[in-house]
């Protein structure tokens, strides 16, 4: 085992300097001589000295000085940022035995500005080539530039699988196998651009990572928990599910898992999510929770929580009402804010600005409902404190630079598939499987899972809550007028409504907010505005518990109810956490 420990120095294009060091724990995998092309119409090649370890590929320019190699500053490409690396054709070199290895990274850049306390940062694209050129014969150039290929992929894939218990690398031969997903898109989400955003920005990073996928469109409400409850090979077909949409897919999926007759199994299905809705809570949560810079470029973020996310648990909800059960991984909302979301509909064109229009509309002609709100508080449980500023950037800046090329030079990607070195097949875009999920299509398939769920939901099989554990606390009940009661379990509700401070996927907690009816016009707008920075917690008119469950009894059924956004019947509901019941991809 060598050990590989440098100081690293660099200097970012229009960006700041940031020194680092290898991490001393890093295994040296592979290291070569080989030569570096700038970008792919480049004809221009220069020599590199390139080193793999378990943590980063590195590589150091060299340049002829009067019959000497001169090492020009060492830069570095972290695999954590790394999606995918493919062997190319060569149509532009001279040499017909050359092999050229592209591998695709999405590094953070932090941009200098003016302000120097909120600086943004954003994820770039940068393709670093690699060109095998060594032999005169093309099949032991390809030999070597496939061995880099599988040691990449292996690392970014499979990183456990590749050292030995010895502490010794073995790289197999064969390529370690892609997921297959399942992307769900309501082309009708928010200002109704989801299908846009695929094709244009997420399938190209799907395609540089080799991901394998089927599309399915959902044509109208509640299209997609229908398709997942009642696909009966979804399991087997599939490794995780993919929005892309707002919140209001998410839960028809979780949902749709939930009422499967083997609902303990599918619910443990990762599921991801790519924003294409108005309020994106859910995808802009993660991105939170991952240190990921969400206001620059979500939808890269959220394509890399996708293509490079493990599984992580999160809790569901359960809620009870006299008609039916539903799951909610979001929010349960009466009063103000459930009324702004449900009322803004209208100005679903607009995006998420629609919330910041209505909200000013409602603050104006505020509302207050008679009801009864009983809550079982978590014992021990702070509520939390809204930071001072949101900080997506320094756990997840590289402490290194990676090559500077130009992305607007880079053509469109021959794509290998990962299945084999030896398999050459192409899938163009036009050979992708999209499916439209409609009703007819549906029921011809699922006749047989309709009635293995019917036999399920009238079963005793049902999933646990937190508040059936054992544990010592007493029941809090606040009777009179509300102007909002919300519950959030992650930190956001929308892409700029913070509304959770201090929450976690896993925490096992619902956080219950509520303002009473005595509060003024000139504090609820107060409260609005404060919402985007989390401070709204600390308004001292704003009462905010962390709860294992809570019940609502609306006094009439003038209100409106809304669960991750959706519209449900005014009336008596019970909210039961369900802890880490559920996955999500996430880095």
């Amino acid at each position: 085992m060598k050990v590989w420990n440098k100081s690293i120095a660099l200097l970012l294009n229009n960006e700041e300097t940031i020194e680092c060091k290898a991490r001393r724990s890093d295994m040296l995998l592979l290291s070569d001589t080989l030569q570096f092309r700038s970008s792919v119409n480049s004809r221009s090649l220069q020599q590199c000295a390139v080193k793999l370890t378990d943590n980063c590929l590195c590589y150091r320019l060299l340049r002829d000085d009067a019959e000497n190699k001169v090492e020009e500053c060492l830069q570095t490409v972290l695999l954590s940022d790394v999606i995918g690396c493919q062997i190319h054709s060569n149509d532009l070199l001279d040499s017909e035995t050359a092999v050229l290895l592209h591998i695709y990274a999405y590094p953070l850049r932090l941009r200098t500005t003016l302000n120097l306390v909120n600086r943004q940062a954003k994820r770039v694209k940068k393709t670093l080539i690699l060109i095998f050129d060594k032999s005169d014969l093309f099949d032991d150039n390809y030999e070597l530039a496939a061995k880099w290929m599988r040691a990449i992929l292996w690392l970014i894939r499979r990183r456990d699988q590749l050292f030995l218990s010895d502490c010794t690398v073995n790289i197999p031969e064969m390529v370690p196998q892609q997921r297959k997903l399942l992307v769900l898109i309501n082309p009708a989400s928010g200002p109704g651009k989801a299908l846009e955003i695929f094709e244009q920005r997420v399938v190209p990073i799907f395609l540089e990572s080799d991901i394998r996928y089927k599309v399915v469109i959902t044509e109208y409400s509640k299209s997609g928990l229908t398709f997942v409850k009642n696909t009966i090979d979804l399991l087997t077909q599939w490794d995780s599910i993919v929005v892309v949409s707002g919140d209001g897919l998410l839960f028809e999926v979780f949902n749709g898992l939930m009422q499967r007759p083997d609902w303990e199994k599918a619910i443990k299905m990762p599921v991801g999510i790519i924003p294409g809705g108005s309020g994106n809570g859910i995808a802009h949560s993660i991105n939170y929770a991952s240190g990921e810079p969400s206001s620059t470029n979500p939808i890269i973020s959220a394509a890399l929580n996708v293509v490079r996310g493990k599984s992580i648990p999160t809790d569901l909800v359960r809620i009870k009402t006299s008609k039916r059960t539903i799951y909610s991984c979001l929010s349960i909302g009466w009063g103000l804010i459930a009324d702004i979301d449900i009322e803004s509909e209208r100005l679903r064109a607009v995006g998420g600005a629609r919330f910041t229009i209505w909200a000013l509309i409602r603050a104006m002609a505020l509302r207050k409902y008679k009801g009864r709100l009983s809550y079982l508080p978590v014992p021990g449980v702070k509520r939390p404190k809204a930071p001072v500023t949101q900080n997506f950037i320094s756990s997840r800046i590289p402490k290194s630079n990676t090559f500077d090329y130009r992305p607007d030079l880079l053509r469109k990607p021959v794509v290998q598939r990962s299945c084999s070195l030896d398999s050459p097949s192409i899938v163009p875009l036009s050979d992708v499987t999209v499916e439209y999920c409609n009703e007819v299509e549906i029921s011809k398939t699922s006749s047989e899972m309709e009635k293995k769920n019917d036999s399920t939901n009238n079963s005793s099989s049902n999933p646990k809550t937190s508040s059936e554990s054992s544990y010592s606390s007493e029941w809090v009940t606040v009777d009179g007028d509300f102007v909002l009661v919300y519950s959030s379990y992650p930190t956001h509700i929308s892409s700029d409504c913070f509304f959770t401070p201090g929450a976690k996927f896993d925490d096992g907690i619902i956080w219950l907010v509520y303002i009473l009816g005595s509060a003024k016009r000139s504090q609820i707008i107060q409260f609005l505005a404060s919402l985007s920075s989390g401070n709204h917690i600390n308004l001292p008119f704003v009462c905010s518990v962390p709860v294992r469950s809570f019940k609502l009894e609306p006094k009439s059924n003038q209100g409106r109810i809304t669960v991750d956004g959706e519209l449900i019947e005014c009336c008596t509901l019970e909210a039961d956490v369900m802890p880490s019941v559920a996955r999500l991809l996430a880095r």
